[in-house]
């Protein structure tokens, strides 16, 4: 109960629980539930969450930026797509908005809406992908210098060394394992994530994405759940 409370006062958290009973909602719609409170609810989730939304893709923006600067240029360029497609994405998702709510077009249902939402589909999985090829270069990475640790660890034990240093390389260890931990699940939750436009641009179904949605969300509140302690 403590933790739950805890997460629901983080706004990340509320959004998350949103998310949850939104993607909750589309996969009984999309189970063949013919209610229209469910769908109104549904609607309604969505136009606020995308509203809430409104800003991030300048978050997304000056991520992509300032990844430019970064030494490691293969990690700065890998970063700069990943940031710069999802600002993108959201950039469209905007425009979608605006045919949903009928400031252009008419409605989300017209031509040009659902081609916007086509398009702001492709680049969330765009974004999302580059995102996970990072992860998976950075997990490599992090495996390398773990082996480089133990292996010092394992000499330093061997040799009989001073017990600060076998300690400091225990803790070094310690490290690299928590961060590994956690790169993997975000590639788990990032690749789950994929399912949700993979199911709006019709190569899975609606229902897989929708359950893509779920999974993935309950993913990141248990994320959320580690971070606040």
């Amino acid at each position: 109960m403590e933790c739950a409370l805890k997460i629901q006062r983080l706004t990340v958290g509320q959004d998350k629980l949103l998310r949850l009973l939104q993607y909750s909602l589309r996969f009984l719609l999309s189970s063949q539930i013919d209610s229209t409170a469910v769908l109104s609810l549904e609607q309604q989730l969505t136009l606020a969450r995308k509203i809430t939304r409104t800003s991030k893709d300048l978050e997304y923006l000056d991520k992509g930026l300032s990844a430019l600067e970064n030494p490691d240029r293969i990690d700065g360029v890998g970063r700069a797509i990943a940031a710069f497609g999802k600002c993108v994405w959201l950039l469209t998702d905007h425009i979608e908005l605006l045919f949903r709510i009928k400031v252009i077009g008419n409605g989300s249902g017209s031509t040009p809406a659902v081609r916007w939402a086509r398009l702001s589909n492709w680049l969330w999985l765009i974004g999302y992908l580059g995102s996970v090829a990072l992860y998976f270069r950075r997990l490599k990475i992090l495996n390398s210098q773990f082996l480089r640790v133990k292996n010092t660890y394992i000499e330093a034990g061997a040799e009989g060394d001073d017990l600060q240093v076998i300690e400091s390389k225990r803790a070094e260890l310690d490290l690299l394992v928590e961060e590994m931990s956690d790169i993997r699940l975000q590639i788990a939750r990032e690749l789950i994530d994929c399912g949700i436009p993979a199911g709006g641009l019709g190569i899975f179904s609606p229902k897989l994405g929708a359950f893509a949605g779920i999974l993935s969300t309950l993913i990141g509140l248990y994320h959320v759940s580690l971070s606040s302690g």
